[in-house]
């Protein structure tokens, strides 16, 4: 696996653009997402975003990946996601200009069919190779290098004609909207650059031949977003609007409008007759940009007096004190239509438009729509007579309330009173039903059910109930209604003429005085069983009584068994220091409380406990007496585990410190006493703000106090300026109502975290600065920039830098600093001993931190500290300090990387130079290359002539030797039987003679039989016909065959099927038989002593894993047939094995060789296997036998061939 070339500038700049590229359309992508509000719209936009990302980020993984076959995978990536924008942006285009193409099922399947088409087309071109071609390309880097072919042009001109198809969909409305077709067309000719780029990648090695598209459709989609965005949303909400319907920008100027405004509004139509501009395609441009108030004043001042849209502001609760109890407002009412808009229509008729401003889209100015609300502004105007002697006879907000058939029902208040008081607006449309919303869940269905009966029975109506306002104040409201005389006879209309008193107040007194009488209550059934019910101990005792009360838990917390026994005992008796209880009383009296005192307790066995004791004094009037009630808790197990606890901190390295709610230290480690430089005990009880008190007013204070109000965790990072120290501290909040503390000083972090970023700063200004000295037009204009650049990034002003020519490292650039110290600066010769001399002979870096120690005989001037960076073969950087160990490490090593791109760049410089003689060699090199082509076709039909006459020669081989060979072995066999009935001498040498003949004869049959089934399997001649086999039945019918070997040698032959069904292998009977005699061949011959072990067996899984495993090409299967054949023969190392299956080659070869045999036999056997679809593998130890495994596909049911 080859390194990726992430020091080569180019690969960094495609690297660069094709990652901005992707995160810039991914995030515009997320951006259109949330701000584009029309749905089509947003996916269109969004998709073209995402999928143009996509395409960029697949670039990047082309980039990224080291081998070809991966970035091949990411290539055809990239060319189906980028397919996928055309679609995206004809989306786009449809929803934007209203149409329906998007959304009909025809269109959609014929753009699936179309993109599926495409994608097969690129996902099978490995195979066909009509799309591309690509291979690894070495310069200027390594990279993938492609070759596109006819396919690709076809699908590119069809998304082009795809993509005209969308800007001719929205050429119309742009036009109509003023958008500004042609910016936007010369933004999706952006998208054309990439093919230019593709052929100059092709033609050239200027650019890498690779597509380019992707940075031009990322250029457009992201223009389409920034650019246009906002003129997207005002149109198209402009667009969809029967409404007439204005655009205005944020400082109010007119920038779009629809033609059903352009209808109403004649200064919209610049003037012309309503006739005249009926006529026109589109509205006049005279009127847009210009300020609303100079268009059309009239609207801007009904914008201007309040009231606008559907949304109404709720009141604040001390701005409607004026509504009385009864829901009335005092004082004049305002007018029903203010904020409305009053036109003359054409024919003398007057209109009442309300203008309804709402935002067009994020970031796209201000939608005004006027609502026509003619009809019931003249409705409201002819009721207002009725309700106005309702208003001024009734308490509460008068209202009409209709009842139509059909369920049709609808409620009409008189003014904004109740606009005001409900927090509803006030328009008839819908408002019972939103009326009814705010009713809670609980009481809405009771109250639709009055409504309902009071319609059904004409009857009068009266209802208290509950409401709830938008801004969530509930109150309380009374409704009163009468059917009017206005109601229909027949019973399909009522009409009710009501008032809606607010009993807010009301309910509230009466549901306090609920609210007080359970508390009692509750409070009386808590204060019988509160003693009964808890686990602390609670009593009851006077000074000279001691115990009068206490409940169970205390009686059990002291071991008696009831109160009488525990009063016999006395008060003395339950402490251990009967002197505590004179403390303790001491202390109440002067405190008339106990809060949370540690105490002793004795219980009735002797055993002590420890208890937390509250108390409170009480005076009993009636009794005359002063009782202590008070409760005891047992926190033995408390104390103990907070000692266990305690232990458990000291191991802790942090300094840990806990206080409790009143800031009372409750535990100090021993961390935290070596900080503090004071023990625990001078610490514990001490409130944390009195010991440090210089803390208060600082970021800790802050967070500490806020942690213990919240009760959640925190931590803080702070620098404490009492000390100049760096503290960082945890704050957690513990289950007794405190805090714990977990702190350290991590000054020292600080300090080096502080060096780490003066060392990222340093950097990032030398990689910002470093592209500029690939402007340098040569080696002295280098020069200059990196001196330059080393005073500025690094801080060394006395910088020189010094050039290899003519075996002398001259002077090229000496900045003023250097020559006001140092007036002459001498050449140094390349072999001369000057420290300058050798650095660059070495090429490493060598650096004086004093000169005053290393070379006291030399006077440097000011100069304290030096180093020279070599820069290849081409020079040096000698950097001067004027302060002794000026130049660090850090600054060395960055200087040491400068030096290596100013290297990188004079290389590049002098490569320039030598272009025009690269380019004939190029030629030369094309010229050459068009020779080794037809040599190569020359070659290939060589090839194919060799491969005829290779079958022509084994055709004859099988005719004409194997015939022959055939007699030799049969006379042979004749000749040995003649000879064993014959009585010939026992020295005699006919039968051996005969014996050799035979044995040579059937070893040369199976060599020649060997070869013949290898060229056959090679080339494809042998056909294998897969069926059912029985593979237990083939193995016994091999074994049969061969165990007379076997015996003749002396070892066993085992066979191991199983008891199980038969195992049947979908595979050539005959292939199968070749496979099994050759292992089983191989394991006699090569074992001498002990045995061959022949298996079948099912195995179910996946395919099988890798290893040693000799692979063919097959699919994954869901079960194998295996055939195993082991033996204890002489083994073989395994690195031998691994070339065991080519064609004659055996584990010992050569002259010396103690086997005999071709080494066809293997390779024969891994073909067979092969061609029937599975795999061989070979587990061996040298001296300890071997074991071949064949898996086969399993076959499932059907009748085994064979016998």
């Amino acid at each position: 696996m080859d390194a990726l070339p992430t020091g080569d500038l180019g690969y960094l700049a495609y690297l660069l653009v094709f990652a901005v590229a992707a995160a810039g359309c991914l995030a515009g992508a997320w951006r259109a997402h949330r701000q584009v509000s029309l749905p089509g719209v947003r996916l269109g936009l969004t998709g073209l975003l995402s999928t143009s990302g996509l395409w960029s980020l697949c670039h990047v993984g082309v980039l990224l990946s080291p081998g070809l076959g991966l970035k091949v995978a990411f290539y055809e990536a990239g060319l189906t996601v980028g397919f996928g924008t055309v679609f995206a942006w004809l989306w786009l285009c449809s929803s934007y200009s209203g149409r329906a193409l998007h959304r009909r099922a025809g269109v959609r399947w014929a753009a699936l069919g179309i993109f599926a088409a495409v994608t097969l087309a690129k996902l099978t071109n490995r195979w066909h190779g009509l799309y591309f071609t690509a291979e690894m390309s070495t310069g200027p880097f390594p990279h993938l290098a492609v070759e596109h072919h006819v396919i690709y042009w076809l699908t590119s001109g069809l998304s082009y004609a795809l993509a005209g198809v969308g800007f001719c969909m929205l050429s119309e409305p742009l036009r109509r909207a003023q958008v500004g077709g042609e910016r936007l067309a010369g933004l999706f000719a952006l998208t054309a650059l990439p093919l230019g780029a593709n052929a100059v990648g092709q033609a050239t090695h200027y650019l890498l031949n690779l597509n380019h598209e992707p940075v031009g459709v990322a250029a457009f989609a992201l223009g389409a977003l920034f650019v246009y965005r906002e003129r997207f949303e005002g149109t198209s909400q402009a667009g969809i609007q029967a409404k007439p319907a204005l655009i205005l920008s944020g400082d109010g100027r007119l920038r779009n409008y629809n033609r059903a405004a352009a209808k109403l509004f004649p200064a919209l139509r610049g003037g012309a007759s309503q006739e005249e501009t009926l006529q026109e395609e589109t509205p006049q441009k005279g009127a847009t940009r210009r300020r609303l108030e100079e268009a059309l004043p009239r609207l801007a001042r009904a914008l201007d007096g309040g009231g606008l849209g559907e949304k109404v502001t709720v009141k604040e609760p001390e701005k409607r004190r004026g509504l009385k109890e009864n829901g009335r407002r005092s004082g004049k009412k305002p007018p029903e239509e203010d904020g409305m808009l009053q036109v003359t229509a054409g024919g003398g008729e007057t209109r009442y438009y309300r203008p309804v401003e709402s935002q067009a889209g994020p970031g796209a100015g201000r939608l005004v729509v006027l609502q026509d609300l003619s009809e019931r502004v003249l409705r409201r105007r002819e009721r207002a007579s009725r309700l106005e002697a309702i208003s001024d006879s009734m308490p509460g907000l008068a209202f009409e309330f209709w009842a139509g058939p059909g369920g049709k029902r609808s409620v009409e208040f008189i003014g904004k009173e109740a606009e005001a008081f409900l927090g509803l607006s006030s328009s008839p449309e819908e408002f019972y039903r939103r009326f009814a919303e705010r009713v809670p869940e609980g009481h809405r269905e009771e109250f639709l059910q009055s409504v309902e009966e009071a319609v059904e029975g004409r009857s009068a109506w009266r209802h208290e109930f509950p409401f709830e306002r938008p801004d969530g104040e509930r109150v309380w409201l009374l409704g009163s209604a009468e059917p009017n005389s206005e109601s229909s006879p027949e019973g399909e209309e009522v009409v009710f003429w009501g008032t809606l008193a607010d009993i807010t107040g009301r309910k509230r007194r009466e549901q306090e005085l609920r609210e007080s009488r359970q508390e009692l209550r509750r409070e009386k059934r808590r204060a019988e069983s509160i003693t009964e019910n808890v686990s602390e101990g609670i009593y009851r005792s006077t000074e000279e009584e001691g115990i009068v009360y206490a409940n169970s838990a205390f009686i059990e917390m002291f071991g008696y068994r009831d109160l009488q026994e525990l009063r016999e005992a006395g008060p003395e008796a339950l402490y251990v220091d009967p002197g505590r209880r004179e403390e303790l009383i001491e202390k109440e009296h002067r405190d008339g409380r106990l809060h949370q005192e540690e105490v002793r307790y004795r219980r009735k066995d002797g055993t002590v406990f420890v208890g937390l004791l509250s108390s409170q004094q009480v005076e009993e009037e009636e009794e005359g007496k002063t009782y202590f009630d008070g409760a005891i808790t047992d926190i033995t197990e408390r104390k103990e585990e907070r000692r266990r606890r305690k232990q458990t901190v000291q191991r802790v390295t942090d300094a840990i410190v806990e206080v409790d709610s009143e800031w009372r230290f409750t535990l100090v480690n021993d961390r935290a006493e070596e900080f503090y430089e004071k023990a625990e005990d001078n610490l514990l009880g001490k409130n944390f703000w009195d010991v440090f008190s210089q803390f208060e007013g600082t970021r800790f204070e802050e967070v500490y106090r806020e942690v213990m109000q919240s009760r959640e965790p925190t931590a803080i990072e702070e620098q404490y300026s009492g000390t100049g120290e760096w503290f960082e501290v945890q704050v957690y909040p513990n289950e007794d109502g405190g805090l714990a503390f977990y702190f350290e000083v991590v000054t020292e972090r600080k300090k080096r975290e502080e060096a780490l970023r003066e060392r990222q700063e340093k950097l990032e200004s030398l990689y910002e600065a470093t592209n500029h000295l690939l402007q340098a037009e040569g080696p002295e204009d280098l020069s200059a920039r990196l001196s330059s650049l080393v005073r500025q990034a690094l801080g060394h002003p006395a910088t020189t830098i010094r050039l290899a020519r003519g075996g002398k490292l001259v002077p090229a650039h000496v900045p003023g600093v250097v020559q006001e110290r140092m007036p002459e600066r001498p050449s140094y010769d390349v072999d001369g001993d000057t420290p300058a001399a050798e650095a660059h002979r070495s090429s490493e870096t060598r650096a004086f931190e004093d000169l005053s120690v290393e070379f006291e005989a030399m006077d440097r001037g000011d100069i304290r500290a030096t180093a020279y960076v070599p820069m290849g073969r081409y020079g040096l950087i000698s950097v001067g300090s004027f302060e002794a160990g000026g130049i660090g490490p850090f600054d060395l090593r960055l200087l040491e990387v400068l030096g290596s791109y100013a290297a990188l760049v004079l290389e590049r410089l002098k490569r320039e130079e030598e272009l025009l003689t690269a380019k004939e060699e190029v030629e030369q090199a094309r010229q050459e290359s068009e020779e080794a082509r037809q040599e190569a076709e020359e070659a290939k039909e060589e090839a194919q002539e060799a491969s005829r006459l290779k079958s022509a020669l084994l055709a004859n081989m099988s005719h004409e030797i194997r015939t022959p060979l055939t007699s030799i072995i049969g006379f042979a066999e004749m000749l040995g039987r003649e000879a064993a009935g014959l009585e010939l001498p026992e020295e005699s040498p006919l039968p051996g003679y005969a014996s050799t003949i035979e044995q040579s004869g059937k070893r040369l049959l199976e060599t020649l039989n060997g070869v013949l089934n290898l060229s056959k399997l090679q080339a494809g001649q042998m056909e294998m016909e897969a069926g059912p086999i029985d593979l237990p039945e083939q193995a016994r019918l091999a074994a049969g065959e061969l165990r007379p070997d076997a015996e003749e040698k002396g070892i066993e032959l085992e066979l191991e099927t199983g008891g199980g069904p038969a195992v049947l292998a979908e595979a050539d009977e005959g292939g199968v038989q070749i496979v099994i005699r050759n292992l089983l061949a191989n394991a006699i011959k090569y074992t001498d002593e002990g045995g061959v072990t022949v298996r079948t067996y099912r195995e179910d899984g996946d395919s099988q894993e890798d290893g040693q495993a000799e692979k063919s090409d097959q699919v994954r299967k869901d079960s194998w047939a295996v055939l195993e054949v082991e033996d204890t023969g002489i083994g073989m190392d395994p690195e031998v094995a691994e070339g065991l299956f080519e064609p004659f080659r055996q584990a010992s070869e050569g002259l010396s060789r103690e086997y005999e045999g071709t080494g066809i036999g293997l390779a024969v056997t891994r073909e067979a296997v092969a061609q029937m679809g599975g795999s061989i593998e070979v587990d061996t130890q040298k001296g300890e036998g071997t074991c071949m495994t064949v898996r086969l596909p399993g076959a499932e049911g059907g009748i085994p061939t064979g016998d």
